[in-house]
């Protein structure tokens, strides 16, 4: 039986998984619609829903500028689905 933990794993997962999905599929929709691919990267995503004055490095970054630069190429549906995964083979072992 698995433990608590292991089902929030799971479950957190799934639903980061489809959000991958989801963004994927958003974009598939807006490069029908106008015919021009809208890029999402994580930073892009972290950049309309954070507050630059609650979370400065976002917007100018002064350090870690490498991870900085790798979300900011990495599109969001990739990272989504990808920590999904992750968090769903980790709750395998819980």
């Amino acid at each position: 039986m698995r433990s608590l933990v292991g089902v929030a794993f799971l479950i957190a997962g799934a639903c980061s998984a489809f959000a991958g999905i989801g963004i994927l599929g958003l974009q598939i929709v807006w490069f029908l619609q106008d015919g021009h691919w809208t890029s999402l990267s994580v930073i892009e995503l972290m950049k309309r829903y954070f507050e630059p004055s609650v979370y400065p490095w976002v917007f100018t970054p002064e350090s870690w500028l490498g991870v900085h630069k790798i979300l900011e190429w990495c599109p969001s549906s990739l990272a989504a689905f990808c920590l999904g995964g992750v968090a769903m083979s980790f709750a395998e072992g819980l």
